[in-house]
C-alpha cells in the first residue's frame, strides 16, 4: 500500500505490512487524509462501485470516467471516519491508453466489424474476458455474413418460387369465379330487390369512394413535405378532439355513452401531452425526412395508386366470386354440416385476406426498397423502378408466403 500525507505529501512507506505504519500515521494526525491505489476489477465499468481493501477496513470506490478494468485508481481514505463510509471517487493513475476517445457516456463510437476487438470496442470492456471475445467472434461472424450479402446487389436469386404458382392459380380460379357467377349475382339482386341498383352502379361507387380517399392520401403527404409540425400534431390531435366533439353531441341522447367518449377523448390528450410530448420533435423530424425521400420519388403515389386499384379489383372479384357460388349452390351449403360451413368461411376470408396482404406487401416491400437505397446511396436515378421490379419478381414468392401466413393467422 502507498499511502501518502495530504497535508505534507511526505512518503511514509511502501513495505510489507504497511499496518503499523499507517495506525502510527493515524495516531499521530488523527485527521490526515490518506491517499491509496486501487485495480479496477473486471466487470466494473466506469460510474460503478466496487469495494476496495484499506488498512481500515473496506471502502466503496467509484470507477471514474475513462477507467479500464484493471487499470489502477487512486482514491483518498478520510482516516478515522466513522459511521458507514462514503463512496469514495477514484481518478486515473497514469495515463489512459486502453480506453479510445470514444469511450465517454452518451457520445457514439464506429468500429469496423473486421477489425473489431476488446481494446476498440468499449461495450466489450468491463465483462469477463470470455464473453467478450465471444461476442468479438460473434461481430467477425456478422462481418463476413455482410460480406456475402452486401445490401442491394446487383443480381438476386428467386425466393419461395412455388408460391407464386399457388397464389397464381389462386387467383385464376376467383377471377374465373367471379366472371361465371357475375350473372347468377345481378340476377338475384334484381328478383330479390327491383330497386337495387346495378351491378356497375355498384363498382362505379366503390371506385369513386377509393379514388377519393386516394386524393385525400396524396394531399397529407404532399401536407407532409411542406408542414411536417402541421401533420403530426394534426395526426395526434384530431382523434380525441373528434372524440370529446361526438361526446358532447351524445350528450344529448345518453348522458352516460356521451360522458364515455369525452372520458376517452381526455385521457387520449393526456397520453399525448404526458407520456408522448417528449417523443414529439423527434417524430416530426422521422416524417420530415420521409417526406423529403418522398419529393425525390414523386412516382411511389403511382405505386399507391396500383395498390389500391388492385386491392379494390380484388374486393370485387372476390365478393362477386362467394356471393355467386352462394347463390348457386345455398342448398346444398345449408344442408351441411356446421363444421363444413365454417370451413367454406375459412377458406373464403383466407383467400379474400391473402391478396389484400398481397397487394399491400408490393406496395410495402417497394417502398421499403426506396427507403433502403436511399439510405445506403444505391442507384438514386432509379429507386423506385428497381425497388418495384424486385417486389414483383424476385422477392413476390416471399411476398406471397408471407402474406398467407399473416393471413392464416388472422
Amino acid at each position: 500500500v502507498e499511502a501518502r500525507s495530504h497535508f505534507g505529501s511526505s512518503f511514509l512507506g511502501f513495505v510489507q505490512g504497511t499496518k503499523p505504519i499507517v495506525q502510527l500515521c493515524a495516531l499521530t494526525a488523527p485527521r490526515t487524509m490518506m491517499q491509496f491505489e486501487a485495480e479496477v476489477p473486471y466487470g466494473v465499468q466506469p460510474g460503478q462501485t466496487f469495494m476496495a481493501q484499506t488498512p481500515s477496513g473496506l471502502v466503496p470506490v467509484q470507477a471514474p470516467a475513462g477507467c479500464v478494468p484493471g487499470q489502477k485508481v487512486r482514491f483518498t481514505n478520510p482516516g478515522g471516519a466513522s459511521g458507514t463510509p462514503p463512496v469514495l471517487l477514484g481518478a486515473v493513475v497514469g495515463h489512459v491508453e486502453a480506453a479510445p476517445a470514444a469511450y465517454r457516456p452518451g457520445r457514439p463510437y464506429r468500429v469496423n466489424p473486421q477489425n473489431a476487438q476488446i481494446d476498440n470496442m468499449p461495450l466489450l470492456q468491463g465483462i469477463p474476458v470470455k464473453q467478450a471475445e465471444r461476442k468479438v467472434m460473434e461481430i467477425h461472424r456478422g462481418a463476413e455474413l455482410a460480406q456475402e450479402l452486401p445490401p442491394f446487389p446487383e443480381a438476386r436469386r428467386c425466393r419461395d418460387a412455388i408460391w407464386v404458382v399457388l397464389f397464381g392459380l389462386t387467383v385464376a380460379v376467383l377471377v374465373y369465379g367471379a366472371v361465371h357467377f357475375s350473372g347468377s349475382v345481378s340476377k338475384e339482386v334484381k328478383v330479390k330487390d327491383a330497386d337495387a341498383p346495378a351491378i356497375g352502379s355498384l363498382l362505379a361507387a366503390g371506385a369513386a369512394g377509393g379514388a377519393a380517399s386516394l386524393v385525400a392520401a396524396m394531399a397529407f403527404a404532399l401536407l407532409a413535405n411542406f408542414a411536417p409540425s402541421c401533420v403530426v400534431w394534426t395526426s395526434l390531435l384530431f382523434g380525441p378532439g373528434l372524440m370529446i366533439g361526438l361526446g358532447l353531441v351524445l350528450l344529448s341522447a345518453s348522458a352516460l355513452v356521451g360522458l364515455l367518449f369525452i372520458a376517452i377523448g381526455a385521457l387520449s390528450l393526456m397520453c399525448v401531452f404526458c407520456c408522448y410530448r417528449h417523443l414529439i420533435p423527434f417524430m416530426i423530424k422521422v416524417v420530415e425526412t420521409v417526406a423529403s425521400v418522398m419529393k425525390e420519388n414523386p412516382m411511389m403515389l403511382a405505386v399507391s395508386l396500383l395498390g389500391s386499384i388492385i386491392g379494390l379489383t380484388w374486393s370485387i372479384a372476390c365478393g362477386l366470386a362467394f356471393a355467386g357460388a352462394y347463390i348457386t349452390y345455398q342448398d346444398s351449403i345449408k344442408d351441411s354440416s356446421r363444421a363444413e360451413q365454417y370451413g367454406l368461411y375459412f377458406v373464403a376470408v383466407l383467400i379474400f385476406v391473402w391478396g389484400a396482404q398481397v397487394a399491400y406487401n408490393v406496395c410495402h416491400v417497394t417502398y421499403c426498397g426506396v427507403f433502403g437505397r436511399w439510405y445506403y446511396g444505391v442507384t438514386q436515378g432509379a429507386a423506385l423502378r428497381k425497388s418495384l421490379m424486385v417486389a414483383l419478381t424476385t422477392s413476390f414468392g416471399s411476398i406471397c408466403f408471407g402474406s398467407f401466413l399473416v393471413a392464416l393467422i388472422r
